[in-house]
C-alpha cells in the first residue's frame, strides 16, 4: 500500500474485530468459570480487549486525518481490485486460511501433535517447500522437537 494511513485504517479495522473476539471470549471464560468477575480468569482478556479497542480507535482517528471513512474505504477497494491477483496477496490469504483451519478446526478435533503435523505439512505443501517425504519428515521433526523442548525438558504443558 502506497499510503501508510490507508494501511493504518485497515489495520485498525482488523484489530478491532480481533478485540471484539477477545472480549466475547473473555466473557465466555467468565461464565464457564462461574466465579465473581474480579477473580475470574476471563477478566484479563476482557480488560486487554477493551484496551486494544481503545488503541484501535486512536489508530483509526489518526488514519482519518485529512480524509474520511468513505474515502479510505474507496482507497482500499481500489488497492484490492488492483492487487488481488498478485501472488504474494494470494499466498498471504491462503496462509491465513490454513492457520485459521489449524486454530479453530484441527486443534479442536485432533491432539496437539497431530494437528500441528497436519498444519505444518499442508502449509509446506502449499508453499512447494520440498518433496512430500521431506515435508513429512520436517513436520514430524519440528513437532517432535517442540514437544521435546517444551513439554519434556521445560515441563510446559502444551494444548
Amino acid at each position: 500500500m502506497k499510503n501508510i494511513k490507508q494501511f493504518d485504517f485497515l489495520t485498525s479495522i482488523i484489530l478491532m474485530a480481533a478485540s471484539i473476539y477477545v472480549i466475547v471470549s473473555g466473557f465466555g471464560i467468565y461464565k464457564k468459570a462461574g466465579e465473581p468477575m474480579y477473580v475470574s480468569p476471563g477478566l484479563l482478556p476482557i480488560i486487554l480487549g477493551f484496551a486494544m479497542i481503545l488503541c484501535c480507535i486512536f489508530l483509526m482517528i489518526s488514519s482519518l486525518k485529512g480524509s474520511s471513512i468513505k474515502s479510505r474505504i474507496n482507497e482500499l477497494k481500489e488497492w484490492f481490485s488492483a492487487n488481488y491477483k498478485e501472488h504474494t496477496i494470494i499466498s498471504m490469504i491462503v496462509g491465513t486460511i490454513i492457520m485459521g483451519i489449524y486454530t479453530f478446526v484441527l486443534l479442536s478435533i485432533f491432539p496437539f501433535w497431530l494437528a500441528s503435523i497436519i498444519f505444518i505439512a499442508f502449509l509446506m505443501i502449499y508453499l512447494n517447500a520440498a518433496s512430500l517425504v521431506k515435508i513429512l519428515l520436517t513436520s514430524i521433526g519440528a513437532v517432535g522437537g517442540i514437544i521435546l523442548i517444551f513439554q519434556i525438558i521445560f515441563r510446559i504443558p502444551l494444548p
